[in-house]
């Protein structure tokens, strides 16, 4: 019983901290927008259009971190709790080899807006992938040690799944 009331607070805790990050990333994409719309040229003369290829690919990755995560969820199997970060971490780098080329070729976030959003809204994205990433291999050293589903186990569960399905939104939006 004492169990269930864990997991119940970790769920909580855990929505209504996503439900402030979904305003967080509404306000980014919306000022994104707005600045994108205003744009007679996109991208802006001089600047490199963003790598969408590239990036749809790393998008598949992060997609199929979500669906290991669901299996592990399901099945408490810790391989695929393993790939979940594997596919996590995979994903960072890859967006950090993205930056790395975007930046080689004079898109910074000082040079225009264009890169000063494109930066806000991925780099916060970012951040947040790191930070789960980090909080599920916490957590499964966890559920490893004790060999229990506890709330820490339960809330980078779900952070991961909100990690995933907020990026095709952020991709969609800034990518296309």
């Amino acid at each position: 019983m004492e169990g269930q009331r864990i997991l119940l607070r970790a769920r909580v805790g855990t929505l209504l901290f996503i439900a402030s990050e979904i305003m967080l990333f509404g306000g980014l994409l919306s000022s994104f927008v707005v600045y994108r719309s205003g744009q007679l040229v996109w991208p802006p003369e001089g600047l490199p259009f963003y790598p969408v290829a590239a990036t749809l690919i790393n998008t598949f990755f992060l997609l199929l971190s979500g669906i290991t995560n669901a299996i592990f969820r399901r099945t408490a199997r810790l391989p695929w709790a393993v790939a979940t970060i594997g596919l996590g971490v995979l994903f960072v780098v890859l967006q950090g080899v993205e930056w790395a080329n975007l930046i080689a070729h004079g898109l910074t976030m000082t040079v225009d807006a264009y890169g000063s959003y494109f930066y806000l809204v991925i780099g916060t994205h970012a951040l947040h992938a790191v930070a789960g990433t980090l909080w599920y291999l916490y957590a499964l050293l966890q559920y490893r040690k004790y060999r229990l589903w506890n709330g820490t186990v339960e809330a980078a569960n779900i952070f991961w799944f909100f990690v995933v399905a907020i990026w095709p939104l952020i991709f969609w939006i800034v990518y296309l």
